[in-house]
């Protein structure tokens, strides 16, 4: 929960987020938001202006740094592609770095996610069933043959894998669990409600 006073910190852009973040204005809460974010997407940018539209202080950083900023904040919040069984977390490239950062500095990591997004099985990389990134104006280089040799590729992923261990708690329409109850929920549900 968002109290008076408090600084939150978030990665990038999330509906969910900003669907908490929303909350906490529509009920007077008075804080301030640090925005992390990173390329290629930029995403922060849209949560930034969003905050500010809501009347809210907001500091925007750059992924580099989030190590020193989140040492100022109460929480971060992140937002959710999919939960596994295991307590993994599937969220945009970047949101583990933001994790271990938070991790580090003692910063509770609350991941806000509806249980539509929980999944079974168990996931332990980013790498299986992930999209790649390639950049306007980039297509050409990527995958070039030089001599019939295969120059280089560029590996630019969407999302990134978060251990469960990084994580403080999942925010759900349930209201708040430990990650470690995603796999008590979807076991309640059947398979028809979570894709897997």
């Amino acid at each position: 929960e968002i109290k008076n006073g408090d600084v939150v910190a978030t990665y990038g852009y999330s509906t969910s987020v900003m669907r908490g973040i929303s909350e906490a204005v529509a009920v007077h809460k008075t804080f301030s938001v640090i925005v992390i974010d990173a390329a290629p997407h930029f995403e922060g940018r849209r949560t930034s202006n969003l905050c500010l539209q809501l009347g809210l202080s907001v500091r925007y950083v750059l992924l580099p740094t989030a190590n020193t900023v989140l040492s100022e904040a109460n929480m971060l919040l992140v937002g959710c592609s999919a939960l596994f069984c295991n307590g993994t977390l599937i969220s945009r490239a970047g949101t583990s770095l933001c994790c271990l950062a938070a991790k580090y500095t003692n910063t509770p990591v609350l991941v806000c996610a509806e249980t539509i997004k929980f999944r079974q099985g168990a996931r332990m990389d980013a790498l299986e069933k992930n999209e790649r990134h390639i950049a306007v104006g980039e297509e050409e280089r990527v995958g070039a043959k030089e001599g019939g040799n295969l120059q280089s590729q560029e590996l630019a992923l969407r999302y990134d894998a978060t251990p469960m261990e990084s994580l403080t708690a999942v925010v759900t329409e349930f209201g708040i669990i430990p990650p470690t109850s995603v796999v008590a929920i979807v076991r309640e549900y059947s398979p028809q409600v979570l894709p897997s």
